[in-house]
């Protein structure tokens, strides 16, 4: 299994790490769960406007820094662990391949919270999508060198070999 782990921050690109793994038991993989043959999942970052009826940015949530946005703003959270999500049996059975968009908070702590889906695939790869992202932990962003919570735009890409 092979993946990017990325991240966008208020539609605004940030690399927040990168998490290899791949099916072969010689080569050691951290962070990353059981995987199944021939598939694949994929997280990465790509701008993303925000769903409909919600705000750019939500009351209590702090701004992540970029060039559109000037301090002051926070830090990007960084990921310490990113496990993989796994293919479920019915998606890789009808041999489903697709990108799930999920909107998270990344709170003070570096946990995620109020994760949802923004675009859904289905046949239960949504599911598993979210599954591994409340496992997922941040270095949480700061603002004034305080940690503050801030949204992030995650794409999963699923892809079968």
């Amino acid at each position: 299994m092979c993946r990017l782990v990325t991240a966008v921050l208020l539609g605004f690109p940030l690399l927040a790490a990168v998490v290899s793994a791949q099916d072969n038991p010689s080569s050691p993989t951290p962070n990353s769960g059981p995987s199944a043959p021939a598939s694949a999942a994929q997280a990465q970052v790509t701008p993303a406007s925000n769903p409909p009826g919600s705000r750019a940015v939500p009351p209590g949530l702090a701004k992540v820094c970029s060039d559109k946005n000037p301090p002051p703003c926070a830090t990007p959270p960084r990921t310490i662990k990113a496990p993989n999500p796994k293919y479920s049996k019915e998606a890789r059975k009808k041999k489903i391949a697709g990108l799930v968009v999920l909107w998270l908070v990344v709170d003070a702590n570096g946990l995620p919270r109020d994760i949802r889906v923004a675009r859904s695939i289905g046949y239960g790869l949504d599911e598993e999508a979210i599954k591994a992202a409340k496992k997922w932990r941040f270095k949480p962003s700061t603002l004034n060198g305080q940690p503050v919570p801030v949204q992030i735009n995650v794409e999963v890409t699923f892809k079968l070999y």
